[in-house]
Parts: C-alpha cells; structure tokens; sequence
C-alpha cells in the first residue's frame, strides 16, 4: 500500500537534495521518498528500539565492527521504521560494504555525509526544512479554507481585523484572548479595571451584552467562539461606545467575529506545531551535554536570539491536567503575541512557559503581564494553577535558563502563600535561596543573573546608583531616610530609584522573600568579585618581585 502523503514533514531526498550539506546516496536510492518527521543520534540496538517511526538515525561507527553486529543495528532501524540512516565517511575510504550490504537486504536507505559536514549541519537543516514544509501547509489550509481571511489578515493575525472594525464603527475596539488584549491601530488600551469587568462576563457573554468601564464609558462585548455553536468562547471583541450598538455595527462586528475565529484556528495550527519544537529546545537547553552549536542551531529555528531582555512567564498545574497544560499554553502564547516580541512558548509534563526575548525592560511587557494575571485570574482560581515571573539581561542559554528557575521558585513561593494550597502540593524542592545557601553554583549564577543583572545593565547605560542604592537599602534595615542619609541624596530619590527597580526586576520591595533574594544575589556578587580580587593578588605581588 502506498505511503499516505504528508505535507507537514519533509523526505528524505529533500535532505539530499540540500546542497551545502553534500550528502551522497549509498543505498536504497529508490526509498527517499521516506518522510522524515524527527532526528535522532543513535548508535546501539538497544536505543534503536525506542524509535517510534520516522526518524533520520545519525550513527557514529560504535556499531560497525562485523558483520553480524552491522546486520542487527541495521535490521533493528528497519523494523523500527527509521526513514534513513546518516553514516560519517571514513577518512581514507569509502562506507564499507558491509554496512551498504546490510542497508540493501533491509530496505533503508543509507546516506554518506562527507568530512566537512558536521551532524550539527545535518540536524540542522532537517529541523528548518521540516518547520518552513509546516508552515506552507499551514498556510495552505488556510487558503484553501479561509480564502476571505487571507485577503484581510494573511498571517492569522487579529489586528488587520480589529482595523477594519475600527474604521467602520469609529469606535474604539479591544480584543482580550485567553492571555493577551489586543486593540485596533490608535486605538486606546483597556486599563485593568476594564479588563477585569471584560473578564467578569468572558465565561458566556451574550451576545452585545452592555459593561460599564472606567470614566463612566459603556462598551459592549461580543464573544468569539471558533468551532460550531455551543463551545466556549475563546475570545471577546470589545466595542466602547456610548450608543447602544445599530444593526449596521452588529452586523459588522459578526462579520469580524467569523474571521477572529478563523484567525484564532490558524494561530492554534501553528502553536501546536511550534510548542512541539520549543518543548525539545527547552530539554535540550537544560540538558547537561547539550553543545553550544547544537542550542545555537535550535535557537535560529525558532527565530529567537539568546541574548538581551528575557522575559520567562511559568505557569505550573498541580494534578498536572493535560487539558489545563493546553490552555495556559493557548493563554501564554496569546500573551507572548500581544507583546509582539519573539517568544518561545513550551510545555512539560506539569508546566507551561513562556520566554519573550524583549530589546529592553520596558513598559509594553509589564502592561501585558498585568493584564496576563487579570485574564488567567479566574482559570489559575478554578484550577489551583499558579503564576511565576522572571526577567533577566541575559548572555547565553544558561542565562535563559536561569529565568526559567527563577520562575519555577516564584510558583513555589506563591503556593506556599496560598491559603487553600494543600500539603501536597507545597512540595517541589527548595527555593533558590536554600539552594544558594546549599552551595548550589546554578543556583547562585541564576539568582544573581535574575535580581542584579537588569539593574547592572541599567546603571552601565545610564551611569546611575541603583545597585548601590539596593545594597544600601537592604543594609539600612529598609530605613528611608537611614538610606537617603548614607547615599546623600533626597529620601525621594531613594522611592524612585527603589521603584525603578520593582520595575526592571518584577519584584516588590516591600515583599519579605524579595528582600531576602536581593541580599543574598547582592552578597553572592560581592563574594564572587571578592574571590576574583583574590586571585589576580599573587600574580600583583609577583610583578612587584620582579621590578
């Protein structure tokens, strides 16, 4: 039976066919039709056996040393329905018959990659071909489907619509998502306060129902629901007028309602296949031996670069609910989107993350992870869920890293000051300051990246005191006017400074465990420059002998 076409995955002879990466064909020429659908490194039988179908299988020669030994790993990859098998050429010859012979009797085909190609190269190069096949498959579903949303927002893209909302009813428009408020071009941003009343009638809005909003403005709000009747709304359009909304608007507000719902499916298509990579990224960056060119090649696919402002957002589940892990994914992703940064959004087994890759700390990402907490309030209530922020100016993958550990400590600080958490789920492992205290030097480099690193950048840049002022504050027991006094400067000027702070941190001054991780970053610092002053002395006094 012929193999069922797959639009979303790449073959085999479209890897050949690259030609930077100059891959010969050994065997089986006539099996390149094979869909590619993962890449694995694979050198035993025993990991051959947890292949699931599908696979590119890069090998090393740990395999190749008779015959019989040959036959087995290739007969294993085979049966296990790998798509191909990817062998290094060896240096002053050619694959060995052996190995071509044993490709030939099982059916797989064996591809020779030269010297100067590097498994990096390979994996590379099948993770980027596989995501460009997806998103033209994507794209052409929608096309095919939603040939009317492709002419006013061809990237499933919820603004072009609320424009086009705008500009008929002269009014202005918001959407709020499960995790982000979008509004049209011009358009005023929704306060908190408005959000929270949205959010109030979000669970079923009728249709056109009337809200009061600050100022005393009346808007009117219109669920989307994608899928047939019934469903849940997974999105409100709001339209703030005075009028109660004519026939002409609701007619206008339907028509953008069909086409946020389509937009809202074509965004969905891609998350699930994005969230899939991300989620492999994400293991391979806390792996122990992942390689720095291996991350570097998974970060380019993604489209994010592992340096500067990183925002990481964590939301962990404690009966680790797979339909619940799904929604905070959908709410995460939509907040990421309505930043309009890169993002990376990932799930794990009772968590989903959302890392925003922001130029600076600014006002734009605070606003949206405000608005974040007002929507995902009644969910994380309902579901017992919690929240965790991080930002930090990071330098590599171990930096990003660290944001995330810093979220995941901010979940469990939050959980154990939850009145209605039970025992178990105050479990988790130690924050990061016992860890700190344990002597853990992951633990210590995330701490401080997470607490200082922002406030250091900021003082570089703008050759201000902050981390200075933090020292001295946290030093004068949180006495003003002790600190104002110590730095010489108005008690004013300590408030705006320890405001700044709260904002290029996401921590709060006045918040006991807050504190506490200042102090010990601050003192994690201070010893680390201690220690380095240390040991450029010997190598002082020496110079000094010599002259």
């Amino acid at each position: 039976m012929p193999a069922v076409r797959d639009s979303t995955v790449i073959t085999v002879s479209e890897l050949v066919a690259a030609r930077h990466l100059k891959l010969s064909v050994r065997a089986c020429p006539d099996r390149l039709g094979e869909w590619i659908r993962r890449v694995r490194a694979v050198d035993t039988v025993e990991a051959a056996g947890t292949l699931t179908g599908g696979e590119l299988v890069l090998a090393t020669d740990r395999w190749n040393h008779d015959p019989p030994e040959i036959d087995r790993f290739v007969c294993a990859l085979a049966r296990r329905r790998a798509s191909a098998l990817v062998v290094p050429a060896p240096r002053q010859s050619t694959t060995p018959d052996d190995v071509i012979g044993a490709c030939e009797r099982w059916r797989l085909p064996l591809i020779e990659s030269p010297a100067g190609t590097q498994w990096q190269d390979v994996a590379e190069c099948a993770l980027i071909l596989g995501i460009d096949r997806r998103r033209a498959g994507l794209m052409r579903t929608v096309e095919r489907h939603r040939t009317l949303l492709a002419a006013v927002a061809p990237e499933g893209e919820f603004r072009p619509v609320l424009d086009a909302l705008h500009d008929e009813c002269a009014s202005t428009v918001w959407l709020l998502t499960a995790g982000g408020v979008f509004t049209a071009s011009g358009a005023r941003r929704p306060s908190i306060a408005d959000v929270s009343a949205v959010v109030g009638r979000r669970e079923s809005p009728e249709s056109g129902a009337e809200i009061a909003i600050t100022g005393g403005d009346r808007a009117w709000v219109f669920p989307v629901v994608p899928g047939p009747a019934g469903r849940r709304a997974e999105a409100v359009i709001c339209v703030v007028t005075d009028e109660e909304p004519s026939t002409e608007l609701r007619l206008a507000v339907d028509q953008a309602r069909d086409f946020l719902a389509a937009a809202l499916a074509v965004t969905a298509r891609r998350r699930g296949e994005r969230v899939a990579t991300a989620t492999e990224f994400l293991a391979r960056l806390s792996a122990p031996d992942a390689a720095p060119d291996e991350i570097a090649a998974w970060s380019r696919a993604l489209g994010v670069e592992l340096r500067g402002h990183v925002v990481c957002v964590t939301a962990q589940v404690p009966a680790a609910d797979r339909h619940v892990i799904d929604h905070l994914v959908v709410a995460l992703d939509q907040f990421a989107a309505a930043v309009g940064s890169p993002a990376v959004v990932a799930a794990g087994p009772d968590e989903a993350s959302a890392f925003v890759f922001h130029r600076s700390a600014d006002d734009a990402v605070e606003r949206a992870l405000a608005e974040l907490a007002v929507l995902l309030e009644p969910d994380l209530a309902r579901t017992g869920a919690v929240l965790g922020t991080s930002s930090a100016i990071t330098e590599d993958a171990a930096g990003v890293y660290g944001t995330l550990l810093e979220a995941r400590q901010v979940c469990r600080f939050n959980r154990l000051h939850d009145p209605e958490a039970d025992d178990e789920t105050t479990t988790g492992g130690p924050p990061l300051a016992a860890m700190l205290l344990a002597d853990d030097m992951r633990a210590s480099r995330s701490l401080e990246s997470a607490m200082l690193a922002p406030l250091l950048a900021y003082d570089q840049k703008h050759d201000s005191e902050l981390v200075r002022t933090l020292d001295v504050f946290l030093s004068s027991a949180g006495q003003w006017a002790t600190c104002a006094s110590a730095l010489g400067i108005h008690v004013n000027t300590v408030r705006y400074r320890l405001g700044r702070i709260e904002k290029l941190t996401g921590r709060s001054i006045t918040s006991m465990a807050d504190r506490v991780d200042f102090y010990l970053a601050l003192r994690t610092r201070e010893k680390r420059v201690a220690d380095r002053s240390d040991a450029r002395r010997p190598v002082a006094r020496a110079i000094r002998a010599v002259r």
